[in-house]
């Protein structure tokens, strides 16, 4: 069994039971160094989750304390999901990174085949950083096509970048990835964008990762890749045309993808073309018949896409303020049940009335008149973003 570091053992579980983090990745970095830096097993982390959580809390100021509260209810949620059997199993099986890739290589190019879509396995390159002309860009795995070969004289295949390798979440960019290297063989003359990039991420790191990974990770990586509340124009991209793509899916079902992905570049983007003059693309497949899929993956495709927010992401203080708001709560009864000051108290109440609009306050803001933070705060979809 390969021991996974610290840091990536609480990434793995992060992504099998969530995080009210928006961005886990940079909460990591908030737990002490000997928990990041451990070689154990999932055992003896929730060992140290659990000595961690009974440490001393930082009250340096308002903030501080309020993101020391938080982490150590990620801590305790850690330690729940690390220590159940069936996970500690999955996050074992998937701790052998080398083998996961090449699994996930496999299963990618399996699928595509049975569809008629014959790719070759692609080189791997594990690298500090990408090369030109891709190197300023945030991508923790690139596919070069291709193309890519003809403009820029790059060798085909799959670049991973070192310090961006994770478990699961990397095993999950593969199968997104290879759909482009499949489309970067048949219409290499063509850019890679646009509506393709919609295709890639619901087919690969949605439906693929649902085979690869299960539906829980899945859920958690689209959410904390793609849904984290950073604005970032790249991600709009990305976002606009996953919901481009889940048009033709709800029209045509997996088969209607896979059939643009056979037609290559070409088909995709007459089909993009299109739905930007709002026309549905007029393809063969029919949408008619039995499920191609269980209905769990069905109802974790429409979440995804449809329902996860994206807004609903506060401050370490408004987050800890939201755990003890009612109709009725006043200011100072808060103040002293969350051990915040009152200013900072009055703070968070306003941004949770004024942000993300989940409460009302009489004309004084000093006592909550309504709220509709319990759905949020029981479903985990009212977020937080920790301090940097």
């Amino acid at each position: 069994m390969s021991i996974l570091l610290g840091k990536d053992l609480l990434w793995s579980g992060f992504c099998h039971g969530g995080s009210q983090c928006a961005l886990p990745h940079r909460l990591i970095s908030h737990f002490p160094q000997r928990i990041q830096d451990a070689r154990v097993d999932p055992d003896d982390m929730v060992e140290l989750l659990f000595d961690f959580i009974d440490s001393p809390l930082d009250v340096t100021d308002d903030a501080t304390r309020a993101t020391s509260v938080l982490i150590r209810a990620e801590a305790e949620n850690l330690a729940r999901v690390i220590g159940d059997p069936d996970v500690r199993q999955r996050i074992v099986d998937h701790s052998d990174l080398d083998r996961c890739f090449g699994n996930a290589i496999t299963h990618a190019r399996d699928f595509l085949g049975s569809y008629g879509l014959d790719v070759a396995e692609p080189m791997v390159s594990i690298v500090d950083t990408l090369p030109p002309p891709f190197d300023g860009h945030p991508y923790a795995v690139r596919a070069v096509d291709k193309g890519d070969h003809r403009r820029y004289g790059l060798q085909t295949g799959l670049y991973l970048v070192a310090d961006q390798i994770h478990p699961l979440s990397t095993e999950v960019l593969i199968c997104r990835e290879i759909i482009r290297v499949a489309l970067g063989e048949s219409s290499p003359h063509l850019m890679g964008r646009g509506l393709e990039e919609g295709i890639a991420e619901l087919v690969g790191a949605v439906i693929l990762s649902y085979d690869l990974v299960g539906a829980m990770p899945t859920l958690w990586i689209e959410t904390f890749h793609r849904l984290s509340g950073v604005y970032d124009r790249r991600r709009e991209h990305y976002d606009d045309f996953l919901r481009m793509a889940y048009l033709v899916y709800i029209n045509y079902g997996l088969t209607g993808l896979m059939e643009l992905l056979s037609g290559g570049r070409e088909a995709i983007k007459q089909a993009e073309s299109g739905l930007l003059r709002g026309e549905i693309p007029q393809l063969r497949t029919s949408s008619e018949g039995t499920p191609e899929y269980p209905p769990d993956l069905s109802e974790l495709i429409d979440r995804i896409v449809l329902v996860v927010p994206r807004s609903m992401i506060v401050s370490p203080v408004a987050r800890v303020v939201a755990d003890h708001v009612s109709p009725g709560a006043t200011v100072k009864e808060i103040a002293h049940a969350t051990k915040l000051s009152e200013a900072s108290v009055a703070e968070g109440l306003q941004e949770l009335s004024a942000s993300v609009m989940l409460i009302e306050r009489d004309p004084g803001g000093l006592v909550v008149a309504a709220s509709d933070l319990n759905m949020y705060v029981n479903t985990g979809t009212l977020r937080y973003t920790p301090t940097p």
